[in-house]
């Protein structure tokens, strides 16, 4: 029950690693304890079990993120399969992206990293998000930003 209400309060939430930095909730420590107990796989739906099947056992993954949480080295839990897509986080006015540049974070992660598959719905278009405590070999690149 923790898994699915913490769920539902992530999908309606622009920016759920921003809101709860500054509180007691250890995020990551709360979705650790829930991977460990959760079959990630029963929780996938006619719309993300098709996407999550069709992964490979081996994959990158994308990240949008500001310098502040760059330097910080803790990386927020969602990630997409797609760099440029990632990279319209930059955008966002949550994530606090000052000066002229931001980062667009990559790694490579396991099937088995998946804590949840998100998906939402851009210009009639299904995006989908990864969520996953892997933080390990994560790679920068820069990206000016456009104003």
């Amino acid at each position: 029950m923790a898994y699915d209400l913490f769920m539902e309060a992530y999908v309606n939430s622009s920016n759920i690693h921003k809101q709860l930095q500054d509180t007691p909730f250890d995020i990551r420590g709360f979705l650790e304890q829930i991977h460990e107990k959760v079959d990630v796989e029963s929780k996938l739906n006619d719309i993300s079990r098709p996407f999550f099947d069709q992964l490979s056992n081996t994959f990158e993954v994308y990240r949008g993120l500001s310098k502040a949480e760059k330097d910080d080295g803790r990386q927020g839990v969602s990630w997409t399969l797609d760099g440029a897509y990632a990279e319209r986080y930059l955008y966002l006015k949550d994530n606090e992206v000052e000066g002229d540049f931001g980062y667009v974070a990559s790694m490579t992660i396991e099937k088995k990293d998946v804590i949840s598959v998100q998906y939402e719905y851009h210009n009639d278009i299904c995006h989908f998000e990864i969520l996953t405590l892997k933080n390990e070999g994560v790679k920068y690149r820069e990206v000016v930003i456009k104003r």
